[in-house]
């Protein structure tokens, strides 16, 4: 009986402890519920507010725009507000907001004072080269000045529009923004073409500017040609030294005539001049055609105002034109000697080793 009254009270111990410890193990799993489901721990809670309603269809609003969205824990989250921020009108944080990228770059602490608004510190932690303390800084970096380089790029290489489709090309801009979201999207050749003509109005507007306000004069000198599909094109460039004492050479037109003929040459150059706002012409520089003299006669008579001596030296003759009917005038004796030299060079180099032997 003994034995089995202590075996009795041994289990009502057992089971009052497993109930304790199963008390105390909901105490504790309950706490940590209730703070996580009150306690929002995502960034984008400093910028939305909760709206008051069902706690099983719950709404947030931004603090900017109020526009709102749903952010049930498990249904919604809270990426369709971080999107919202990036796109809102109202946030007052955002300075750039197509900046794709942050680069980082160790610079002289002291210099740290003299950093552009773009530029932000984004490790406290000093750096030390030799040099004195530095600090790591980080730069955004705009897809649209991206653009504007790239079209610069263009442009200064002389490279086709399709480059920028090129599969190299493409596979080295995704290797240089790396992991970063959003990605720098490359545009096609067909983007590049828009943005190139706006980077050429745009220069375009601040070079007529130029010479609308400049008092001095401008020297010409144009250029005509025909092409391979017997097109008639001519280039007019104008030479100017500005206030600093710097020479300038800017390429006015480049367009296409439809023939030598000097008064289609005057009204071409007429038009382009008009067009910048040229009027104050000291010389054209052109060659020696016999059409140019009517070119010539043809602007006088439209620019006499602004000419130096009624245009008496206006025309400049194209000197390296001399120079080269000059020495093909010379040549013309010595046409059987020279053709005999290019024969000799001719069969020497046709072959590697006819050109090892000599």
């Amino acid at each position: 009986m003994e034995k089995e009254k202590a075996t009795t009270e041994e289990t009502k111990e057992t089971t009052r402890i497993k109930a304790s410890i199963n008390v105390d193990e909901e105490e504790v799993d309950e706490t940590p519920t209730k703070r996580r489901r009150n306690m929002p721990v995502s960034i984008v809670w400093q910028h939305f507010e909760r709206l008051k309603g069902d706690p099983n269809e719950p709404y947030a609003r931004c603090k900017y725009c109020g526009a709102t969205y749903a952010c049930h824990s498990k249904r919604n989250g809270t990426g369709t507000m971080k999107n919202h921020l990036e796109s809102c009108k109202k946030y007052p944080f955002e300075r750039k907001r197509d900046s794709f990228q942050k680069t980082s770059a160790f610079k002289p602490k002291e210099e740290t004072a003299r950093i552009g608004p773009l530029q932000l510190v984004c490790d406290p932690k000093e750096e030390t080269d030799g040099d004195g303390p530095s600090q790591v800084l980080c730069e955004s970096i705009s897809s649209e000045s991206c653009r504007q380089t790239m079209a610069e790029m263009i442009i200064m290489e002389e490279l086709p529009f399709k480059f920028v489709e090129s599969k190299g090309f493409k596979r080295f801009v995704s290797k240089l923004t790396g992991s970063q979201e959003p990605k720098f999207v490359v545009p096609s050749r067909f983007t590049i073409a828009s943005d190139i003509l706006k980077i050429y109005v745009n220069e375009k507007q601040k070079l007529k500017d130029i010479f609308v306000k400049m008092k001095y004069k401008v020297c010409l000198t144009t250029d005509c040609w025909t092409s391979e599909q017997n097109i008639n094109y001519m280039v007019l460039t104008a030479h100017f030294v500005d206030c600093d004492w710097k020479l300038h050479k800017k390429i006015l037109s480049f367009s296409q005539i439809e023939s030598y003929n000097g008064h289609t040459i005057g009204k071409a150059i007429e038009k382009n001049l008009k067009d910048w706002g040229i009027k104050r012409i000291m010389t054209l520089t052109a060659d020696i055609a016999s059409s140019n003299d009517a070119t010539i006669a043809f602007l006088i008579k439209r620019f006499n105002k602004w000419l130096i001596c009624n245009g008496e030296y206006m025309h400049i003759k194209c000197y390296s034109q001399i120079l080269n009917l000059i020495v093909r005038d010379v040549f013309k004796d010595h046409n059987e000697s020279i053709g005999r030299i290019r024969n000799a060079v001719r069969y020497v180099r046709s072959s590697p080793a006819r050109l090892m032997k000599f």
